[in-house]
């Protein structure tokens, strides 16, 4: 879900995600950053090679 704040003369826009860490960004335009919201919106719902961390607890260097 984005968030947009009016920081001066700009647009903050925040995209945050379950899963994911959020991601910030500053447009001149509320356009533009509703743009990049959706755009990495889509991008974080279609993400692949989401990683099972849980596979990490168990890997080592040795088993690569």
């Amino acid at each position: 879900m984005a968030t947009f704040r009016k920081r001066g003369d700009r647009w903050q826009v925040q995209v945050r995600l379950l899963g994911h860490s959020p991601l910030t960004r500053s447009f001149l335009s509320k356009a533009d950053g509703e743009t990049w919201a959706k755009q990495t919106e889509a991008r974080l719902d279609q993400s692949i090679g989401n990683i099972d961390l849980s596979t990490l607890d168990r890997t080592t260097l040795g088993t690569c």
